[in-house]
C-alpha cells in the first residue's frame, strides 16, 4: 500500500466513495439509526459455545474492516488500518427464563438496532448471542454502513459457520482463513475517482441527469405532529403460484422480478403523476468480480430513469428497463452523492434525486452449522430516508417471497401502503394476462377498490319531488302566513308580507318584459328588499344576478354589459355605486308599487331554468358568470332540510355577502320550510361583538362562517355566549384541525359541519359533521350530498385510487349550466360525465384524494385559484390588472400564510421603467374588489427561477416581506404610533409597518376591533 499514493504518508485515505456517501447522509441526521444493517441468525440443536467464541474471536485478524479506524473530526474525513488486531469476545444475554422468550428477544433486538451508532466512539458494530431455549440460540448482529453492507455481513457469517463446522467435526487447531483486504479497496476506490473512467462515468451520469426530475410522490398536507419523520412497515407474503407465473414472464422476456416491478412503478406512477420521465432508485452491489470475497462497504443507491409510452408493449418495456439498467449498471462505481452536489440538491431542499426506491435482495445463503439448523432473518430499522422503499425478500426455497414496504408518515399511511401493494399486484396480474399489451392499456385499481371507489362517489339517491324553491316557499305562505320571515334590525316581514311584496315585483318585472332565463342584476345591502327583489326575480321567471355594490364601478359595469341586463335592481343608499347609464328600480322607493298587485303570479318556472348567476373571479381578467338552474339549487336545499331540519322555531343569520353563494341558501332554505331570516347589519357582519349579541338576542340556531372568521368569533367568545346555537356550518376555505380543536373548546354543545363546493355545482357538494369525540388532524371535506357524484381524476378524467391526489370532479343534478357567455371556457370546464349516462360534470381544479374511510381529503388549488376571507380569487386575473396597467415588466402574485393561520395576497414583480407604486395601487382597486388587490407589493431585480427555468414560487415565498401592506412608508413619528406599528408589524409578520399603510387589505383584520385592544392592552 506504500505505493498508492492516495494513501498519505501516515496511512490515512479518504472514506471510500461509498462510505462518504452514507457518512454525509448519515450527518444531515446525526440521530437516525437509518444507516445501520444486520440481523439475527437462529441456531437450533447443541451449540459449542467455546467454539463458536473462539471463531468470533478471529473475525478481526481475517476482515481487516474491523481494524480500520475512523478519523472523522478533521474537514475531510478520512480512515486508516491499525496493525493490531484485538480479539472478539462473545456477548450473551439469558432470556430463556423470560415469561416469552422469543418475543422478549424481538423487542430486544429491535429496540438495540433502532438506535443510532455515536460516530465518535468505536467500535460500529455490535453483537450478542441471545438464549432462548436449552437448544436454541439467537445470533444478534447490528452494523453501521460505514463498516460494511448487507452483503459483506453474509461473507463474514459464512465464514463463521464454514470454520465452526471444520472445527466441530475435525477437532482440528483454530486457523484463519484470507480474504481480501477492504483498505485496498478504499485505496483503489479513491484511485478511481482521478482517472479518465470516472470523467467518462460522470459525463454519461450527467448526460443523464441535465436537471432535476419531478417527484412522484408529494408530502401529506396534513399530517399528525408524532409522525413527522418516522417510518411504518407493510409486508405481505407471495403465494408459490404466483411466483411461478412471473417466472414465465421473466424467462419468456429475459427479464428479472426487479425489472418487472420497475415497469409495474413506471405505468401507475406515469397514469397518477401524468409524468412520462420517471426517476427511481435502485440499490446496487457496486463490486467487481475479485471483491464478491471483500468484506466492507461497496453499495450504493443509483437514479434509474425509465419512460412511459403509452402505445408501447410491456414486453418492449421490459426489454427497455432491462437495457437501461444494464448501461448504468456499468457506471455504477461513480458516487452518486456527486451528482447530486452537481444538480445542487441541497439547494432545493432534496436529499436524493428519487424518492421511491425499488429493491431486490436475494438472501438465499446457506449457512452450514455442524449439529444446528440455521436460519437467517434481517433487521431493518423503523427509519426509513426514503418516502418509499419497496422491498422484495427471496429468501429461495427457505421461505416465502415477501413484499416489505418502508414508508414515511409524512406521506403515506399504512392502509394506504396496503392498496398500494395490492394496486401493484394488479398490475403484475395483468402482465400475466397479456405481456404484449400496451402499456396504456394497463389498470390501476383492481375490482374491490374500485367498487369501493364506486360506492364512495355517490351520494344518496333521493326522489324528490319536482318543482322549485317557489312552489316549496308558497306552501310555507299558506301555512303559517303570520310568523316571522325575515328580520332586520327593527324591520320585520311575514310570510304573507313578504309574499305580497314579491309578487309585486314579480308582476311589475313581468310588464317589463322578465320571464325564464332574463337575468336581473340586484345591486343592494343586506336588508328586507334584498329578499324582495331575490322572491321577485324568481317568481317572474328571471334569474337574479347578485352585485356587491362595493366593487369597482368598473367591475360593475363589465358584469352588467355581461348580462345584457335592461333593468338593475337596487336601493337609494347604493344606486350611485353604478354606471350613470343604468336604468335603475329602486326597491326602497315606493311610487313603483302604484297599482301593482299583490296576487300570486302565474309562474311556471321548470327545474330547468335559471335561478341565479354568480360572478368569480377569472384567469383572463375578466370575471365569469356561473349560470345555476332551479333544479340544482332545490336538490342542494332539500338536501340540506334532509341533514339539519329547520322548522318554525329556527333562526338562521345572513351575514354572507350574496355575492358569494353561501348566501343562496342562508337567504331561501329558511323561507321553504317556515323558519326565519336574520339579516345582520350591512357594515358590522365581522365584528365579532356585535355579532355575539345579534346571535343571543334574535336567537339564531344555525349559522354559517368562513374558517377563518370563525377562529376569530371563537377566540372572542365568553361563556354563555350562543347558548341557542345548534349548528355552525362551514365552508368557502379549508377548516383545519386547530380551528376545530378551538370550536369544540368554545362551543362543545354546538354541532360543526365542513361543507365543500364551487358556484359551478349549487352551493355545497359535499358534507362532514365532525364527531364529538374528533381529535384527528385531517378535516376531511366528507361525502357527496344527494343526487350528486364526486370524482377524483387525472387529466383525462381517469379515476384514481384511494389515496392518490388528483382534481375532484363533480357529477349529478347540481352542476351549473356552463358559463355565461364563455361556450369554450364552459366546455372546457363541464364536460359529458363517463360514468353516467347522459350527465355532465364539472372539473373544479381542486385537488383532493379519497380518505380510506370513504371520505375526500382536500389538499389545496390544481392550478393557481386561491381562497381569501372565503373568496375565490383566480391569481391570474390580478396578474392580468398588473400587466394590463403597463408599470410591469413580470409579476408573480401568491397567497402567503400570515400570523393566526391567515392568508394574504403578495405581489412580487420586476419595475417598468414607467413604475410608479401609488399609481399601480389605484390602477389595481379601479379594476378589482378591495379583497384581490394585493396587500404587499414586493419588488425584486428578477423573479428566482428553478432548475426547470419556472418561477420558483417556494423560494419566492421564503423571502422578508420587507413592508406592510403596499403603500408609501411612512414612519412612525410619536410614541403612539411607534407601539402600534410593532403591534401591528407583528401579527402581520412583516418587517416594517408605516402610518399610511391600509389594513382592510389584510385577512387578518377582519375582527372586532376589541379582540386586539383586549389582546395588547392598547
Amino acid at each position: 500500500m506504500e505505493n498508492d499514493d492516495v494513501s498519505r504518508a501516515d496511512g490515512r485515505s479518504p472514506l471510500h466513495p461509498a462510505q462518504s456517501a452514507v457518512y454525509y447522509d448519515q450527518i444531515t441526521d446525526i440521530e437516525s439509526p437509518h444507516n445501520n444493517l444486520g440481523g439475527y441468525l437462529v441456531l437450533k440443536g447443541r451449540l459449542d459455545l467455546k467454539i463458536f467464541n473462539d471463531v468470533l474471536g478471529t473475525i478481526p485478524t481475517v476482515f481487516d474492516v474491523f481494524r480500520i479506524q475512523f478519523d472523522l473530526d478533521k474537514e475531510e474525513p478520512g480512515c486508516w488500518l491499525s496493525e493490531e488486531a484485538s480479539p472478539l469476545t462473545l456477548n450473551v444475554l439469558d432470556l430463556s427464563h423470560t415469561a416469552d422468550p422469543r418475543h422478549t428477544a424481538l423487542e430486544w433486538m429491535q429496540e438495540h438496532f433502532d438506535r443510532a451508532f455515536d460516530l465518535s466512539k468505536q467500535p460500529l458494530f455490535e453483537q450478542t448471542l441471545l438464549i432462548i431455549a436449552e437448544e436454541e440460540y439467537w445470533w444478534y448482529n447490528r452494523y453501521h454502513h460505514l463498516l460494511t453492507d448487507g452483503y459483506g455481513f453474509s461473507i463474514c457469517a459464512k465464514y463463521i459457520a464454514d470454520t465452526y463446522t471444520t472445527l466441530v467435526r475435525q477437532q482440528e487447531t483454530l486457523t484463519t482463513a484470507e480474504y481480501p483486504s477492504y483498505f485496498a479497496e478504499i485505496i483503489q476506490a479513491n484511485q478511481y475517482l482521478a482517472s479518465d473512467t470516472y470523467k467518462k462515468d460522470e459525463a454519461y451520469w450527467k448526460e443523464q441527469f441535465t436537471q432535476l426530475p419531478e417527484r412522484l410522490i408529494q408530502r401529506r398536507y396534513t399530517f399528525q405532529q408524532n409522525e413527522i419523520q418516522q417510518t411504518g412497515t407493510f409486508t405481505a407474503v407471495i403465494p408459490a403460484e404466483k411466483r411461478k407465473e412471473w417466472e414465465v414472464i421473466e424467462k419468456e422476456t429475459n427479464t428479472s422480478l426487479q425489472q418487472l416491478t420497475l415497469a409495474a412503478m413506471i405505468i401507475y406512477f406515469a397514469n397518477i403523476t401524468g409524468q412520462e420521465e420517471l426517476v427511481f432508485g435502485l440499490p446496487v452491489y457496486n463490486r467487481r468480480k475479485q471483491q464478491w470475497q471483500v468484506m466492507g462497504m461497496f453499495t450504493g443507491t443509483i437514479p434509474f430513469k425509465g419512460y412511459f409510452k403509452k402505445e408501447q408493449q410491456v414486453a418492449d418495456l421490459l426489454r427497455e428497463i432491462k437495457r437501461q439498467q444494464l448501461s448504468d449498471y456499468r457506471r455504477q462505481a461513480y458516487p452518486v452523492s456527486h451528482l447530486n452536489r452537481h444538480l445542487k440538491l441541497l439547494k432545493y431542499g432534496q436529499r436524493q434525486l428519487f424518492d421511491v426506491i425499488v429493491n431486490y435482495s436475494l438472501l438465499d445463503f446457506e449457512l452450514g452449522f455442524e449439529g444446528l439448523s440455521c436460519y437467517t432473518y434481517e433487521l431493518m430499522s423503523r427509519f426509513e430516508s426514503s418516502p418509499l422503499h419497496f422491498y422484495w425478500r427471496d429468501h429461495g426455497k427457505q421461505q416465502p417471497l415477501q413484499i416489505r414496504v418502508d414508508f414515511q408518515y409524512e406521506y403515506f399511511t399504512k392502509e394506504e401502503i396496503q392498496l398500494f401493494v395490492d394496486r401493484i399486484l394488479f398490475i403484475f396480474d395483468q402482465f400475466v394476462q397479456d405481456i404484449y399489451q400496451p402499456v396504456g392499456d394497463i389498470r390501476l385499481i383492481p375490482s374491490g377498490e374500485l367498487q369501493l371507489l364506486s360506492d364512495n362517489s355517490k351520494g344518496s339517491s333521493v326522489r324528490y319531488e319536482q318543482g322549485t324553491v317557489l312552489d316549496l316557499f308558497s306552501a310555507q305562505v299558506l301555512l303559517m302566513p303570520d310568523a316571522p320571515a325575515v328580520v332586520y334590525e327593527e324591520q320585520m316581514l311575514s310570510y304573507r308580507e313578504l309574499d305580497a311584496r314579491s309578487n309585486q315585483l314579480a308582476h311589475y318585472l313581468r310588464q317589463q318584459g322578465v320571464d325564464r332565463d332574463v337575468l336581473v342584476p340586484l345591486c343592494i345591502t343586506r336588508s328586507p328588499e334584498m329578499l324582495i327583489g331575490i322572491l321577485g326575480i324568481l317568481k317572474a321567471g328571471g334569474a337574479y344576478v347578485p352585485l356587491d355594490p362595493a366593487y369597482p364601478q368598473e367591475r360593475l359595469r363589465y358584469m352588467l354589459e355581461d348580462t345584457g341586463a335592461s333593468l338593475v335592481l337596487s336601493s337609494r343608499g347604493v344606486s350611485q355605486s353604478l354606471p350613470a347609464e343604468c336604468r335603475l328600480l329602486l326597491l326602497d322607493e315606493a311610487a313603483w308599487l302604484e297599482g301593482i298587485s299583490a296576487d300570486a303570479v302565474d309562474h311556471m318556472v321548470s327545474p330547468k331554468d335559471l335561478a341565479y348567476v354568480i360572478y368569480t373571479s377569472g384567469s383572463t381578467g375578466h370575471p365569469k358568470g356561473v349560470m345555476n338552474e332551479h333544479g340544482g339549487l332545490l336538490n342542494r336545499l332539500r338536501w340540506a332540510q334532509d341533514t339539519y331540519r329547520l322548522d318554525s322555531t329556527d333562526a338562521v343569520l345572513q351575514k354572507t355577502s350574496f355575492s358569494f353563494d353561501v348566501s343562496v341558501w342562508e337567504l331561501l332554505w329558511p323561507l321553504l320550510y317556515g323558519a326565519k331570516v336574520v339579516f345582520a347589519s350591512a357594515d358590522r357582519h365581522k365584528d365579532s361583538g356585535y355579532l355575539r349579541a345579534l346571535i343571543g338576542r334574535a336567537g339564531i340556531s344555525l349559522l354559517h362562517f368562513v374558517p377563518s372568521m370563525l377562529e376569530v368569533f371563537l377566540q372572542d367568545l365568553e361563556e354563555g355566549d350562543c347558548s341557542g346555537v345548534r349548528d355552525i356550518l362551514c365552508s368557502g376555505e379549508a377548516l383545519k384541525a386547530s380551528q376545530v380543536s378551538l370550536f369544540k373548546t368554545r362551543l362543545p354543545h354546538v354541532r360543526l359541519h365542513n361543507l365543500y363546493g364551487p358556484t359551478e355545482a349549487a352551493i355545497d357538494v359535499t358534507y362532514w359533521e365532525v364527531p364529538s369525540d374528533w381529535n384527528g388532524s385531517i378535516v376531511p371535506i366528507g361525502r357527496a350530498v344527494s343526487n350528486t357524484n364526486i370524482y377524483i381524476t387525472d387529466s383525462t378524467q381517469r379515476l384514481l385510487p384511494v389515496g392518490v391526489p388528483g382534481e375532484l370532479c363533480i357529477g349529478g343534478v347540481q352542476v351549473a349550466r356552463g358559463y355565461l357567455k364563455r361556450a369554450a371556457l364552459s366546455a372546457e370546464k363541464f364536460l359529458p360525465d363517463p360514468y353516467v349516462e347522459g350527465g355532465r360534470l364539472y372539473r373544479t381544479g381542486d385537488l383532493c384524494r379519497w380518505l380510506p374511510d370513504g371520505t375526500i381529503e382536500y389538499l389545496g388549488r390544481i392550478d393557481d385559484q386561491v381562497k381569501i376571507r372565503g373568496y375565490r380569487i383566480e391569481l391570474g386575473e390580478i396578474e392580468h390588472a398588473l400587466y394590463e396597467s403597463g408599470q410591469v415588466s413580470q409579476c408573480v402574485v401568491l397567497a402567503r400564510a400570515l400570523a393566526q393561520g391567515h392568508s394574504q395576497l403578495v405581489c412580487y414583480l420586476v419595475p417598468a421603467a414607467s413604475y410608479d407604486k401609488e399609481a399601480l395601487l389605484s390602477w389595481l382597486r379601479s379594476k378589482l374588489p378591495e379583497y384581490m388587490v394585493p396587500g404587499v407589493i414586493q419588488e425584486l431585480s428578477s423573479l428566482p427561477l428553478t432548475p426547470n427555468g419556472k418561477v420558483d414560487r417556494k423560494q419566492l415565498l421564503s423571502l422578508s416581506l420587507v413592508e406592510g401592506t403596499g403603500n408609501a412608508y411612512v414612519a412612525p413619528a410619536t410614541e403612539l404610533e411607534t407601539v402600534l406599528s410593532g403591534i401591528w408589524s407583528a401579527l402581520l409578520g412583516v418587517s416594517q409597518v408605516g402610518t399610511g399603510d391600509n389594513f382592510l387589505s389584510w385577512e387578518v383584520i377582519q375582527s372586532s376591533r376589541s379582540r386586539w385592544l383586549a389582546a395588547y392592552a392598547v
